[in-house]
């Protein structure tokens, strides 16, 4: 099994070989004085954030489709966020709701920018989530 996180970004020299070993199961390695075949029994999954940039040709390799999820609802987002920042981040439960909170009706929805707003603040309180939140919303470009 190969997981591939972020396929969307692979290079396409990285690509071409991806396409040969998912067709035929071949990984080739031709260097000077040096040839070498694999044949491998492989299965391929692979996440992207966006689908534009994957060519079709990759796209239909994957036997099982491609599966398309939506974006979190506002519960899904509070729940991963908190459960995210209480336990990798240590941010107390509170404050990790708070954030959790701010994030999504402040800025941008997205969990790693709830972890960014985590690791900004000086101290675990919802004051100073607050003031983060403000000075991210007043300086970001995309908000």
């Amino acid at each position: 099994m190969l997981a591939l996180d972020e396929i969307d970004k692979v290079p396409m020299d990285t690509t071409a070989v991806l396409l040969s070993v998912m067709e035929t199961g071949d990984v080739l390695e031709a260097k000077y004085r040096r040839h070498r075949g694999l044949k491998l029994d492989l299965t391929v999954f692979a996440a992207a954030n966006r689908d534009t940039s994957i060519p079709p040709e990759l796209k239909s390799r994957f036997s099982g489709g491609v599966l398309y999820f939506k974006p979190y609802s506002m519960g899904e987002f509070l729940t991963v966020c908190e459960a995210y920042l209480s336990r990798y981040e240590g941010i107390p439960t509170d404050v990790a709701s708070t954030i959790a909170q701010e994030t999504w009706s402040q800025l941008d929805r997205d969990v790693r920018t709830a972890r960014g707003v985590a690791r900004r603040l000086r101290e675990h309180t919802r004051a100073e989530v607050l003031r983060t939140v403000g000075f991210l919303r007043k300086y970001s470009k995309q908000i």
